[in-house]
Formats: C-alpha cells, sequence, structure tokens
C-alpha cells in the first residue's frame, strides 16, 4: 500500500467565518464545528460546537503584515486573521487558506478540492505529450524544428509511468470550476475560468477531452492536458447524458439536450438511445429517437425516492460462476439495471427495486425492516450490497444479493436482455462490526482478480472485504465436498473486518465517496476517496503480476550467466567433437 498524496481536512466544505487559537493550534469554526489545525497545516479533530478565544480580525484594505509585504492580491483575500506569535491566516476567496508567520509562508490548504460535485479519471498518454498550446507548423521544416525543439521541453512533457499508475484526476469542485489534478504528486495541473454545472468525458486515448457546460447552459470542450478550452456551440444546451456507446476510434458518444432535441458529440447513425432520469416520486425512462425526445415510460412510487445506484459497467472475465458438480451458474448482468431505494409504507420499512431502464420494468424488489439511514448501494458485476442501521439491535446490517439468469444452472443463459427476460436472486445479511460513512469497489483492467468492496468506517479506517466473504449461497451448514470445490464455505453472520484489511494504515480519512480505477498492472487499483480530505493511494489483493521487494534480482541475474555460459561452452564442445569425429 502507497499513499500518493492526501489533502488532509481542508476546512473547506462551509463559509470560514470565525478563527481562533488554543496553544499551539488554529481553530476554524463553522456550520456548527470547530476545528483544530496544527501549524504544520494538518487537521487534529473537529467537534460540534463554537471557538473560543477569538483572533483580531484584519481588513484586508488594512496596511497590515504579509498583505503589503508579500505584495498579496487584495482582490482575491475574503479575510485577514492575526494569530498568535506573529501568526497570520489567510482566507482567499475560493476558500484557500494560507499560514503565515511574520512574512514567512509556513502552509496552505487548497480547499476546492473538498466535496467535489464530480469526478472522473483518464490514463496520461503512453508517449510524451507537451502540455501546452502548440501552433500546428505548416511547412516541413517548421514542423521538423518544432519536433527537435520538443526533445529538450523534458519539463513541460506529461506521460503516465510504467504500470499506468499515474492518471488525470478530473474534479468539477463545488464551486464550479473544472480543474485537472495529477494524481502522482496532487499537483493542480489547470483550472477553468468558467463555472460548469456537468461534464462527461469524450475522448480517453492519445488527446483526452471533455465536453461541459455552464451555468448559463453553454457547451465547452477542454482538452485535459493543457485545460485549453473551445466553446462549440451558441445554442443552449441544458443537460447532458451518457449514450454508454463509442465510435470506431473509441470516442465516447454523448447526446447534448436542449429542450426536446438532441445533439450528438460525434457524427455517427445511432440507433436509438434509452436514459432514465428521476422527478419527485417518479422514475422516468426516456428515448431518442432521430434527435428527439420522447418519453417511454414512468414509474410512480408511493413514497419518495431515497437513492439510486446504476450498474457499473466493468471489466468481467467470467459470465457464469461454475459449480462443484461443474454445472454453471450464469450471471445477470443487463447494463440497464439499476437499484432505487424507496420509503417504504411503514415508518421503519424500506425497500430496493430492481428497474431494466430500457422497459421500465421491475425486475425484483427487496423490502428492507427495521431499517434507517444512512443507506449505501453500490453495484458490482452482479451483485449489490445494500448497508443500513437497524433501529432496534442498533447495528450495521449488509445485506448482500447476487443475480443470476436462472436459479437451475446450465439453464436461462441471456446473451440479449428483452422485456421478457427472467432474473433470479439470492440474498444473505451480514453484520458490520463499524458505522459506515462511504462504500466503494476495486477495479481491475481485465476483470482477472477477485474484486473486493470498500467500506469506510466513521473513525476514518478504509476496509477491504472481498467478494467471496459476501456471496451470498453461502450454505448455513458445513459445506459438502461440492460446495467446497466451488469455494463457499459456512455463513456466519459477523464480518470480522482484521487490521490487515485496513488499507489506509494510521492515516484516518474523512469522506463520504469511493472511487477506484484500474491500472495496467491486474493486480493492483488505485483507490481515491473525495470529502473533506482528498485521499488517493494504490492497492494490490494479490500481487502476482509483480516480484516482491525482497526477490533476489541479482541471484537471478547470476544463475541466467553462468547457464548461459555453460550452454556455450556446451555447444562448442559438443561441435569439438563432433568435427573430430568426422576425420575417424
Amino acid at each position: 500500500m502507497e499513499v500518493a498524496w492526501d489533502f488532509s481536512g481542508s476546512p473547506i466544505r462551509f463559509d470560514m467565518s470565525t478563527f481562533a487559537m488554543l496553544e499551539d493550534k488554529l481553530r476554524v469554526e463553522s456550520d456548527g464545528e470547530c476545528c483544530e489545525f496544527n501549524f504544520e497545516g494538518y487537521l487534529v479533530e473537529c467537534v460540534k460546537g463554537k471557538c473560543s478565544k477569538q483572533n483580531e480580525k484584519v481588513s484586508p484594505n488594512d496596511n497590515f503584515g504579509p498583505v503589503d509585504n508579500l505584495k498579496l492580491d487584495r482582490d482575491d483575500i475574503k479575510q485577514v486573521i492575526k494569530c498568535e506569535n506573529d501568526g497570520v491566516a489567510i482566507v482567499y476567496k475560493d476558500d484557500a487558506l494560507k499560514y503565515f508567520v511574520g512574512t514567512e509562508f509556513v502552509w496552505e490548504m487548497n480547499g476546492f478540492l473538498n466535496f467535489p460535485q464530480k469526478i472522473s479519471v483518464v490514463n496520461f498518454p503512453k508517449e510524451p505529450n507537451v502540455i501546452e498550446d502548440e501552433v500546428q507548423p505548416e511547412s516541413f521544416i517548421e514542423n521538423y524544428f518544432e519536433r527537435l525543439k520538443s526533445m529538450f521541453k523534458i519539463e513541460n512533457l506529461i506521460e503516465t509511468d510504467k504500470f499506468g499508475f499515474r492518471k488525470m484526476i478530473v474534479v468539477l469542485t463545488r464551486q464550479g470550476y473544472l480543474i485537472g489534478v495529477d494524481s502522482l504528486t496532487g499537483e493542480v495541473l489547470w483550472q477553468s475560468k468558467e463555472k460548469f454545472k456537468d461534464f462527461y468525458l469524450s475522448k480517453v486515448h492519445i488527446h483526452p477531452e471533455v465536453h461541459a457546460i455552464t451555468l448559463d447552459n453553454t457547451l465547452f470542450r477542454f482538452n485535459l492536458l493543457n485545460g485549453s478550452q473551445e466553446e462549440l456551440s451558441n445554442v443552449s444546451y441544458s443537460s447532458i447524458i451518457n449514450t454508454n456507446r463509442e465510435t470506431k476510434d473509441h470516442h465516447k458518444i454523448h447526446g447534448f439536450i436542449n429542450d426536446d432535441k438532441v445533439w450528438f458529440s460525434e457524427n455517427y447513425m445511432m440507433t436509438p438511445v434509452n436514459y432514465f432520469e428521476l422527478k419527485g416520486k417518479s422514475l422516468i425512462g426516456n428515448v431518442i429517437v432521430n434527435s428527439t425526445v420522447n418519453q417511454k415510460w414512468e414509474n410512480i412510487y408511493p413514497n419518495s425516492i431515497i437513492k439510486s445506484t446504476k450498474r457499473e459497467h466493468v471489466a468481467e472475465i467470467l459470465q457464469g460462476k461454475v459449480l462443484g458438480d461443474r454445472t454453471t451458474l450464469f450471471k445477470y448482468t443487463n447494463p440497464n439495471m439499476i437499484a432505487v431505494l424507496t420509503k417504504g409504507n411503514l415508518n421503519d420499512d424500506h425497500a430496493v427495486s430492481i428497474v431494466d431502464t430500457k422497459w421500465g420494468r421491475i425486475l425484483t424488489r427487496i423490502n428492507i425492516k427495521d431499517s434507517k439511514g444512512p443507506f449505501h448501494l453500490n453495484f458490482l458485476e452482479n451483485k449489490l450490497i445494500i448497508i443500513y442501521s437497524g433501529v432496534k439491535s442498533k447495528r450495521t446490517h449488509l445485506v448482500a444479493v447476487d443475480f443470476y439468469d436462472s436459479c437451475d444452472s446450465d439453464k436461462g443463459y441471456q446473451q440479449n436482455y428483452t422485456i421478457d427476460s427472467k432474473i433470479c436472486s439470492f440474498d444473505l445479511s451480514f453484520i458490520l462490526p463499524v458505522d459506515v460513512k462511504a462504500v466503494g469497489h476495486t477495479n481491475t483492467l481485465q476483470g482477472i482478480s477477485t474484486r473486493h468492496f470498500l467500506v469506510l468506517s466513521e473513525n476514518g479506517d478504509l476496509f477491504s472485504i472481498s467478494k467471496n466473504v459476501l456471496d451470498a449461497r453461502r450454505p448455513l451448514h458445513k459445506p459438502n465436498h461440492l460446495e467446497s470445490e466451488e469455494g463457499l464455505f459456512q455463513y456466519a453472520p459477523l464480518i470480522k473486518l482484521e487490521e490487515k484489511n485496513i488499507i489506509n494504515k494510521n492515516s484516518p480519512i474523512d469522506a463520504n465517496e469511493i472511487k477506484s480505477f484500474p491500472t495496467d498492472l491486474e493486480s493492483t487499483t488505485v483507490i481515491l476517496c473525495t470529502g473533506r480530505d482528498f485521499y488517493m493511494t494504490t492497492w494490490s489483493s494479490q500481487q502476482f503480476d509483480r516480484l516482491s521487494e525482497s526477490f533476489q534480482k541479482g541471484l537471478l541475474l547470476s544463475a541466467l550467466l553462468t547457464l548461459s555460459v555453460i550452454a556455450i561452452i556446451a555447444q562448442r564442445s559438443h561441435k569439438k567433437k563432433v568435427f573430430k569425429n568426422y576425420w575417424k
């Protein structure tokens, strides 16, 4: 486990209004909490209530301290706070916080990365790319000299690492700015000038791009390597939809909606596109035909919709589960499947409906009694986990649900899902020994490695739970030889979260969302946690494709060299022997 970088505890989900001092700590008060920071810039703790010992507030317009001596731009400053021991805290209008001692800069927190609206990740190109805007030369000679000069611009080249750990994180901040972050260093590479409300990746290879819509519904295209932007049309677009389709060049196709008309990001003859949206108590399915949006179906729930989650498309090496008798249970992997959590008829009852968004058909429903929030849903392949708190039990419960094409093995394989497609589900309930803040799962390039669910506890520990542990077909009895051969083991309600399952050793995380992204190593995934903290690390379940650090590479090379010398000597000796035999 390797922590790349961590923007820990930036006090930025709120409007910082009050600062205070306590011994060697700086206190920030807002939103009913008082957060303490030491003067190295690390969050100590946050407690509910007001801060005591008010500091002296100084107007940015006053002649004071580093505002004048460091020639800071007063227009960007929201607040200046004078602390003890010549300490000065400066709060900027974008909620960044800088701390000075006298005129010496000590530390900084870029708070705009806290609680982002949306995040996507793309790989850096395999070949080096210059990250500044370039004008394409017209002649061959100019092109040659430009290429020659670019060979010496080492500081401006950006490329991925050997195993694909380095990525570009595209963040739509809570303030509405679109920024690009280097996952290797945490450095902000570029930032948009306009504010946006949504974006989607359009190109993910060689020259990655995104399409984004501003607050006034203007459409822009961004080059992710250098942050250059281009306004595409004077027509206003209210929203973007993901068609989940690509061109032959692997350009992702998106639809931009203006009233009932749709413009697609690529000139491509498309079959009807289905998408859904949530409105109040309704789940509405739409279809786009000939660039026109038409409502196809609507499901109205009697109670409010609490949350929903869509089945994420991930690489899957196996389309079924091989049983001990060598028959197969085929996974139900409908790409249009979503889970919708609604309030039940009774106070402490809830229900999760599995819906096919292409047809509006409710495939199955899971009733959850004696339950209360916070609720967490996560889809992985054909498995859904539901985490909630028990009202009477006062415990954290986890329900694992597995979906298959048929409950009978070797039957019901469905390559294309229609309105009459059948589904079979198995479910099993577990107990977690911790309260949960966020849930995610690992993601690998080919889907060969065993995937894990990621659970972030209230105390900031990030645990990994193998998907096999949450198999809904685990027997209540001691498994027989067929079940053992399948890899099933006896059901136990309590999931033990041991210290070896903690990914972030001694680095508590305060986050509300977990995302993961594949690398070029099948065993390794990149994990990104966002919220009050912005935390990133790499994690491996089984390092079958990497040599350990203690591996004796020198000994291996020596053995290979020795064997090569012996082979050469033996070959020459054999040739001499054959040559002598010819003269006999």
